[in-house]
């Protein structure tokens, strides 16, 4: 998807739910701060969005511009309509929206994440996720003492299908919550989409044990050597594995 698409979804939504305004959220929200993004982070074929005063009409907009609707088929690109709780956000993400407003949009506001918050995506521990950005990288272990960890496994967005990549990502997660949870060696936190990656969250109580686990379910999804599983404590920084 190209900036003009997005001008083009935040027009003809907007006129779909009678809205002035549009929160962008989701991997494309990136095409507000930046628009001509490098190729890899224009394959997605969607833009997830509701009406900023009226987010029931989401459902409206995704059965007139959804996927595989005529809309969808004839511009390659369409909205998914989403409700506000679909990204856990910051309290003060509002505050960093960026405006995409102009003739193309027909002055409708498509005000989308910045990306500090599309990094901060759909994780259900936003807190950890921003502790750890806000410390750069630098984050203390929380979980120190405890035999648990909190890792993330990151991988290359770019290798997920095109038009899919929610769905494809959606399916790594549930094997891998599947498998901690069936063997109570860990849960799912959720996940988040970065600029090039797409990031996985994760708890893990059994330490090797889990690891191992979570390395064998990747294996399974064929996620493709050289994604990564990290700690978030900056103490286990050099522990990583890559695939």
């Amino acid at each position: 998807m190209r900036r003009v698409d997005l001008e083009h979804l935040i027009r003809a939504a907007g006129s779909i739910a009678d809205a002035h305004e549009l929160i962008i959220i989701g991997s494309q929200a990136i095409l507000g701060s930046f628009p001509d993004p490098p190729p890899e982070l224009t394959v997605s074929q969607e833009a997830d969005l509701y009406p900023a005063d009226a987010p029931e009409k989401a459902d409206l907009v995704d059965g007139s511009i959804g996927e595989k609707s005529p809309f969808h088929e004839t511009f390659g690109y369409y909205a998914h309509g989403v409700a506000p709780e679909t990204a856990v956000l910051p309290s003060n993400w509002k505050s960093r929206l960026v405006r995409v407003q102009n003739q193309n949009t027909n002055d409708i506001a498509g005000l989308c994440l910045s990306p500090l918050d599309i990094a901060v995506g759909s994780t259900m521990h936003p807190r950890l996720i921003n502790e750890y950005l806000g410390a750069e990288g630098e984050l203390e272990d929380p979980l120190s003492g405890t035999g648990a960890d909190y890792v993330f496994v990151a991988l290359d967005a770019g290798i997920l299908p095109a038009g899919a990549e929610a769905t494809a990502r959606g399916e790594i997660e549930d094997a891998l919550d599947q498998a901690l949870k069936t063997s109570a060696s860990g849960r799912l936190l959720g996940g988040a989409w970065g600029t090039t990656n797409a990031y996985i969250d994760l708890l893990l109580f059994d330490g090797p044990a889990s690891l191992e686990m979570v390395q064998q379910v990747l294996r399974e999804k064929s996620v493709p050597a050289g994604s990564t599983i990290n700690y978030f404590a900056k103490e286990k920084r050099d522990s990583r594995i890559v695939l």
